[in-house]
């Protein structure tokens, strides 16, 4: 009888560690990106700049996409503990892109930084994967410059971060400064604002 008993207390108690198991959210579960560095997706230029000066970030400068023509945010501060300058896009003036870039004469090399954001980017949202491409310098359309990337994709394909690795490259007198930058993009807003800008043509 006592062994029935404990056979039936052993397999309530593993059915509740299981229940519990269930029920608590992992935390790359719960890591849903709904903003970054705490500027929502769809801010405005204005609510950029007063949130990013809030959470002290100086600004730095304001440029123009090449290829798009939007405006992009520049600002100077420290990401995840190390001295970084975010560039934030805009797509019919809503915030979908930012980037947080950090230079080799910064940071004093690649590899530690690289390394470590990517444990911390992991621990947040999860297994990554990876995508490694190449970057053909202006300064040299003849030399590819090879570039890791891993890859983290959230709630599908909605939204993507980027974790990319570039070496510093050298050309002759030319030099391009080395860099590891986290790229968040939120690809379904930018579909959206992109294809309701064509419909308004």
């Amino acid at each position: 009888m006592r062994g029935v008993y404990m056979r039936c207390r052993f397999a309530m108690l593993l059915a509740m560690v299981f229940l519990i198991g269930a029920l608590l959210p992992t935390q790359a579960a719960t890591a849903q990106l709904d903003s970054v560095l705490g500027v929502s997706w769809g801010a405005s230029t204005e609510q950029v700049r007063q949130i990013m000066a809030k959470n002290n970030f100086s600004f730095y400068k304001e440029t123009t996409d090449v290829v798009s023509g939007t405006p992009i945010l520049s600002f100077k501060g420290m990401y995840a503990g190390y001295p970084a300058y975010i560039y934030v896009h805009f797509i019919d003036g809503q915030m979908w892109q930012l980037v947080a870039s950090l230079w080799e004469d910064d940071i004093g090399g690649l590899n530690y930084p690289f390394d470590d954001l990517s444990k911390l980017l992991s621990g947040k949202y999860g297994q990554s994967y990876r995508n490694d491409s190449y970057n053909l310098p202006v300064h040299s359309p003849k030399q590819l410059v090879p570039i890791t990337k891993y890859i983290w994709s959230i709630g599908g394909e909605a939204k993507t971060i980027t974790l990319s690795k570039r070496p510093t490259f050298t050309a002759g007198q030319d030099k391009m400064l080395g860099s590891v930058s986290v790229t968040y993009a939120n690809v379904e807003l930018y579909n959206a604002l992109k294809n309701k800008s064509r419909q308004n043509i």
